[in-house]
């Protein structure tokens, strides 16, 4: 996608036509296999994608993720269904480092997540 008013339109267009030229797009997603899959299928049925040693080693990972995207079920963290996105405060959320801080904290095990308290037998909870 070029913006209609970008400064330099054609560059932009001969960027994008070189970054989505098999080969160059393949070395792309080969800096960050896994993380970063093809939007084009084409590419994702490619030999020299597939051939990558990251691709062959989480394989059934790729395939769960496609598995997810071809039936509509991958959504945004905190998106439970498609119509959550219209909720106000949701991409205030998302725009803030509230998420990533607390997982931050978590990890440095600086906040430990509440557990509830186990039930006890014999006794309704």
């Amino acid at each position: 996608m070029i913006f209609k008013n970008s400064k330099y339109p054609e560059e932009a267009a001969e960027f994008i036509k070189f970054t989505y030229q098999e080969k160059n797009y393949v070395k792309y997603l080969h800096t960050v296999p896994i993380h970063l899959l093809p939007t084009l299928k084409s590419t994702r049925n490619s030999p020299a994608y597939q051939a990558n040693e990251m691709y062959q080693r989480w394989k059934e990972w790729v395939d769960m993720d496609y598995y997810y995207f071809e039936r509509d079920l991958a959504r945004p963290t905190l998106v439970v269904n498609w119509d959550d996105l219209k909720l106000p405060f949701l991409l205030e959320i998302f725009g803030s480092n509230i998420l990533p801080d607390m997982v931050t904290d978590a990890v440095k095990g600086c906040h430990r997540p509440r557990r509830r308290p186990r039930p006890r037998p014999g006794r309704r909870n």
